[in-house]
């Protein structure tokens, strides 16, 4: 989590300053960081690495794109509050001893309920923390190339609902008509994935998530 949170600030700031600069000749916002009081939508799209987590370690990540939608309740201080409803990829892709690979495909609609923190600054660039619960709805399951049936039995063996602890940052540039954001998130697992036996290997796996999003903010 501490490198993600490192790479958002180091690579993402100077590209968010260099994006402003770029737009400074447009009219300005308002009052800058404070015309974001009060309730904003906006959309975001970007990148899952999913993974599994048990207690021997993690399993090899399965990238793919996520996208939602989100509304943000920022009052006149440095909280604020975000709904978002996102199309969350999880799952595993595992390579064999052959070279073969086996992707295992979760799909979930997920809706994260965060509380956002504005780090204080002067500059144009806002960088912001954000951390909440996320539940999910599972909408889709694959695993590998099995037939239909077996596909049928493995999403019975996938739980339909999942939950997480998203932690991340990232910065908010407002713009001349609303703003750009750049974030990054790790998501914790906090239920198992397969309804299991007490006896099967599977019963501790857990989802975890890295993303790198990039919003607009109308």
């Amino acid at each position: 989590m501490r490198t993600l949170s490192a790479v958002v600030f180091v690579v993402l700031v100077p590209f968010a300053q260099s994006l402003h600069a770029q737009t400074a000749g447009a009219d300005p916002p308002p009052d800058g960081p404070s015309s974001q009081e009060g309730l904003t939508f906006g959309v975001k799209a970007g990148l899952n690495l999913a993974s599994l987590r048990n207690d021997d370690g993690e399993t090899d990540r399965r990238a793919a794109p996520a996208a939602g939608a989100f509304a943000a309740w920022q009052t006149g201080s440095l909280v604020g509050v975000q709904v978002e409803a996102l199309y969350s990829p999880k799952g595993i892709k595992q390579r064999g001893p052959n070279g073969n690979s086996l992707t295992i495909e979760m799909d979930y609609l997920e809706v994260p309920v965060l509380v956002t923190f504005k780090v204080p600054g002067n500059g144009a660039v806002q960088p912001l923390l954000l951390t909440g619960p996320a539940v999910g709805i599972k909408v889709r399951t694959k695993f590998g190339s099995l037939g239909e049936g077996l596909q049928e039995k493995f999403a019975d063996f996938v739980r339909r609902w999942d939950v997480g602890w998203v932690v991340g940052a990232g910065v908010d540039l407002p713009l001349a008509r609303g703003g750009l954001i750049v974030e990054g998130r790790y998501t914790l697992g906090l239920t198992t994935v397969f309804d299991a036996d007490p006896t099967d290997s599977d019963r501790d796996d857990k989802n975890q998530v890295l993303a790198l999003l990039v919003g607009y903010r109308f």
